[in-house]
């Protein structure tokens, strides 16, 4: 193991975590988001923020496979409830990982510390909403389960870009995490009103549409949704 010389300790502990923002980010570190931080007990560090944004996506992990078990079937589905919970615990975290920062930079509170709380507790936070879209999508194809642990993935890309340039990146184009986890939020609300259950019927069955008629959907009618979603995922 390596040992810190001077100038690098003195580097380290001059450290301020900072990385590219995407337009919605921004709006929301300048305005509504900013204000709820603001909200929060004043003796509460960033990390404190931090830590409180993480939680509620890993008990919800704890809730699925407590009343799911820890095997994923179509025939044994998680319920909306769980779905929606689900739905709140994201959206919970991706707002809350916003406000640490913002107070972090208002109490000029940054450290070597707040990053490996933050960007390391992200990982863990990432594979949790992966295990949760796993369970609610419930593909039973081995090869679809890459796609939950591609978002990890790009994750780790990134900061070993940081490694390798010495600059944190976690915006591409107008897309960060901010973007996709309301999108995952919106999925999770979207199972938790309708249920996962769709996911596990024809295309066929949707539109009325028998698999040996005359409509020139007939030939894709026997597949269902869920495998539908799982090639364009692999694609993507």
């Amino acid at each position: 193991m390596r040992v810190l010389n001077n100038k690098e300790i003195d580097e380290l502990s001059k450290y301020q975590h900072k990385s590219s923002k995407s337009t919605i980010e921004t709006y929301l570190c300048n305005g509504p988001t900013a204000w709820m931080e603001r909200q929060f007990p004043a003796f509460l560090s960033p990390n404190s923020l931090t830590i409180i944004g993480q939680a509620p996506l890993q008990i919800m992990v704890f809730l699925v496979m407590w009343n799911t078990g820890l095997h994923i079937s179509t025939d044994n589905l998680v319920s909306k409830e769980l779905m929606l919970m689900s739905a709140f615990a994201i959206q919970w975290f991706s707002q809350v990982d916003i406000m640490d920062g913002c107070r972090a930079r208002r109490c000029k509170a940054g450290s070597p510390l707040g990053r490996l709380i933050d960007e390391g507790g992200d990982t863990l936070t990432m594979a949790n909403y992966s295990i949760l879209l796993a369970y609610g999508w419930s593909f039973n194809n081995p090869s679809s389960e890459l796609v939950f642990f591609a978002l990890n993935c790009v994750f780790f890309a990134m900061e070993l870009k940081y490694v390798i340039t010495g600059q944190l990146v976690l915006v591409v184009g107008e897309l960060s995490g901010i973007e996709f986890e309301l999108a995952f939020s919106l999925i999770f609300l979207a199972m938790g009103v309708f249920g996962s259950e769709g996911l596990q019927s024809t295309i066929g069955y949707t539109f009325g549409i028998p698999a040996c008629s005359n409509c020139p959907l007939h030939m894709i009618c026997v597949y269902k949704w869920g495998s539908i979603l799982e090639v364009i995922l692999c694609l993507l």
